[in-house]
């Protein structure tokens, strides 16, 4: 079963790769306001979820199933975008989190 859905995963990150690579319906699908917004807090709900998903089992008495897991979901996106807008959104304005790129070249002019 796992390398079956393994294999699946691959087979569609791979397929969605090669889309976003040519100008197509994906492209311009996956480039939807929607989906930015979710690529720019994608590190908080990579962070979050772990954490939200153990007090989840640990500390409430609800059972395993669509309402916990909706209620883990939205919990992550909350704290995905509270931390994106106070945490991420400020160091990335920062001076020192310009790219390198434009660091080396303004110190060379």
């Amino acid at each position: 079963m796992f390398l079956v859905g393994f294999s699946m995963v691959d087979v569609a990150g791979a397929t969605i790769l090669t889309a976003a690579l040519h100008r197509s319906q994906i492209t311009l699908f996956l480039s939807s306001p929607a989906f930015v917004w979710i690529g720019r807090r994608s590190y908080g709900l990579y962070l979050w979820h772990y954490p939200i998903m153990l007090v989840g089992l640990l500390y409430f008495k609800i059972p395993q199933g669509i309402l916990l897991t909706v209620i883990e979901v939205l919990a992550a996106f909350i704290l995905a975008s509270l931390s994106y807008r106070f945490i991420e959104g400020p160091l990335l304005k920062r001076r020192y989190a310009r790219p390198l790129v434009d660091a080396v070249t303004s110190r060379s002019a």
